[in-house]
């Protein structure tokens, strides 16, 4: 129908529940993503990623996850510091997590990962460093990410065909709706602009946009298997805050962020879980994305500390956002 933005329904997973090899359960459990090590769920509790040596054999078989990459068991070592190539310095570090091309470390002021090139040719010998292998594994994630975007576009390119003899739909821009001025008495009709792909914005895509938000906050702190009292920046809480305080009033803003900051997480996971619902509407589009370009910005111009796999989380997600801009209909 011309005026109207369709949003286009997924096919929904089935829920069910998860129990770990160290005995952590989850309840009503979906994957939302499958990665070389590891899976990401959304759970009754929030989201959470879960290491694939976490997964018993059963799960694996049952949901065919047969393809993870196997990594290294850190020795055991006293804290170090750790001086990258580029001159940063990592005091008090100790290495969690091995890869074919990075090591994953927690140190005095919060988790990071180095890549290997990033470290000097002893460390390189030292955690096993192979330059083909960590040439397969960049490869390898090169094509996950390639997968990935067709994915995404692919999403964008699905929905049905109209019938024959019948004009197909035509999608309005959320800038536009969010822009555009009440009509006019008994206005003239006018043309909606053509989708530039002629497709729809999915509604399962713009959920998921959210919830990686919330992923990317517990990322570090799963893949370090929860030892790690990380907590993602400023900016983060800040963002979330000016949401609440649009859509909820300042009173639920300012506890949710209280809640955040005491490290209350059943309270934190009813304001995502709310947030999340916010966020259904594709007019939330265009301030999520004015957001992440503002993080990104300050992050590069203020350092990363704490924040290196939080900042290329949010790369990934605001391309995610520029994708689904560019499928819907220019205004």
């Amino acid at each position: 129908m011309s005026g109207c933005l369709t949003l286009a329904l997924g096919p929904v997973a089935q829920a069910e529940n998860l129990t770990t090899v160290g005995g952590v359960t989850y309840t009503d459990i979906t994957i939302s993503k499958v990665e070389p090590d590891g899976i990401r769920i959304l759970h009754s509790g929030g989201a959470a990623r879960i290491p694939a040596s976490q997964l018993s054999a059963h799960f694996k078989q049952q949901h065919s996850l047969t393809n993870f990459v196997a990594t290294l068991t850190p020795p055991v070592e006293a804290p170090q510091t750790i001086v990258t190539l580029d001159g940063k310095t990592y005091a008090k570090s100790i290495i969690k997590r091995i890869e074919p091309d990075r090591l994953f470390i927690i140190y005095e002021e919060g988790a990071t990962v180095l890549e290997f090139t990033n470290l000097s040719a002893d460390m390189q010998k030292k955690y096993g460093y192979d330059p083909v292998k960590a040439q397969e594994m960049a490869l390898k994630r090169e094509a996950e990410e390639k997968a990935r975007v067709e994915k995404l576009l692919s999403a964008k390119n699905t929905a049905a065909a109209p019938h024959p003899g019948t004009p197909p739909p035509v999608a309005i821009h959320p800038i536009a709706i969010a822009a555009a001025p009440a009509p006019a008495p008994n206005p003239e009709p006018k043309a909606a602009a053509p989708s530039e792909t002629g497709k729809s914005i999915s509604l399962v895509d713009l959920v998921q946009l959210a919830e990686s938000i919330d992923l990317a906050r517990e990322e570090e702190r799963s893949r370090l298997g929860g030892t790690v009292n990380w907590r993602p920046p400023d900016d983060y809480y800040d963002y979330w805050y000016w949401y609440y305080a649009n859509k909820r009033g300042e009173n639920a803003a300012r506890q949710a962020k209280q809640a955040v900051a005491s490290g209350n997480r059943s309270t934190w996971s009813t304001a995502v879980a709310q947030a999340r619902e916010m966020l259904k509407q594709p007019a939330d589009i265009p301030p999520i994305k004015s957001w992440l370009e503002k993080f990104i910005k300050t992050s590069e111009l203020a350092g990363t500390r704490n924040r290196d796999d939080y900042h290329r989380r949010c790369k990934e997600l605001l391309d995610d956002l520029d994708f689904l801009l560019k499928a819907d209909a220019k205004p």
